[in-house]
C-alpha cells in the first residue's frame, strides 16, 4: 500500500463541548487511536488541526480558518509523499484496521476519491483523495463552496458500500455519543 494517511482533527467541537482529540475510550485517546489505525499502512501521516498537539507527527493548521474539512484537505494534501491519502476523522473511535484495508482493497485508485458510504450518506471523511484533486479543492474553496460533498457532482467518485460497519463507523459529536459507547463496552 503506497499512500500517506491524514487524520482530520481540525474541528471546533462545538457540539462536544471539548477538544475531540484528547477524549478516550479504552483509556486511549481518540488521536492515539487514529495514529494506531494509520500506522498499520504508512508512516506518512499528517494531522489537520489548529490546535497544538503533542506527537511525532506534522500538526498542521489549516491555511484558510473556518471553512471546515476542505480547508484541512487543502492544506495537507501537498504535504504528502504519496500520490494518495487515506483521510479520517479522529471522532470514530471504534474505526478498525480492517475498515482501512476494505476502503482500499474495494477502491479504484484511478480515481480521485474513493469513499465508504454508511446507509446511502458518503462518509466524506473516511476516504482516499489522490492529490490531483487539489485543483477541485481550490476551485471549491474560490467559489465559497466548502461542502466536500460537492465532488459527488464533479467527478466520477468511488463509492463503496459500509453498511456492515456501520457499528464501527460512528462519529462521537455530542457527549451523549460518547457515553453511549462507553456503555457499550462495559
Amino acid at each position: 500500500m503506497n499512500l500517506s494517511g491524514i487524520i482530520m482533527a481540525g474541528g471546533k467541537s462545538s457540539r462536544m463541548g471539548v477538544d475531540k482529540t484528547h477524549l478516550k475510550l479504552r483509556e486511549e485517546s481518540f488521536l492515539s487511536h487514529a495514529i494506531k489505525l494509520l500506522e498499520h499502512f504508512t508512516d506518512d501521516i499528517i494531522i489537520s488541526s489548529n490546535q497544538s498537539l503533542s506527537t511525532k507527527y506534522k500538526v498542521v493548521p489549516d491555511k484558510i480558518q473556518n471553512i471546515g474539512p476542505i480547508g484541512g484537505l487543502q492544506t495537507c494534501l501537498p504535504l504528502i509523499k504519496s500520490d494518495k491519502a487515506i483521510v479520517i476523522p479522529v471522532d470514530m473511535p471504534l474505526m478498525t484496521p480492517q475498515i482501512i484495508k476494505y476502503l482500499y482493497e474495494q477502491a479504484d485508485l484511478n480515481l480521485l476519491l474513493n469513499l465508504l458510504e454508511i446507509e446511502g450518506q458518503p462518509q466524506m471523511l473516511t476516504a482516499i483523495y489522490d492529490k490531483k484533486i487539489l485543483a477541485y479543492i481550490d476551485e471549491l474553496i474560490t467559489k465559497k463552496n466548502y461542502r466536500l460533498r460537492s465532488f459527488l457532482s464533479l467527478f466520477k467518485v468511488g463509492v463503496i458500500p459500509a453498511d456492515h460497519y456501520k457499528n464501527e463507523l460512528i462519529n462521537i459529536n455530542r457527549p451523549i455519543d460518547l457515553k453511549k459507547i462507553r456503555k457499550n463496552e462495559k
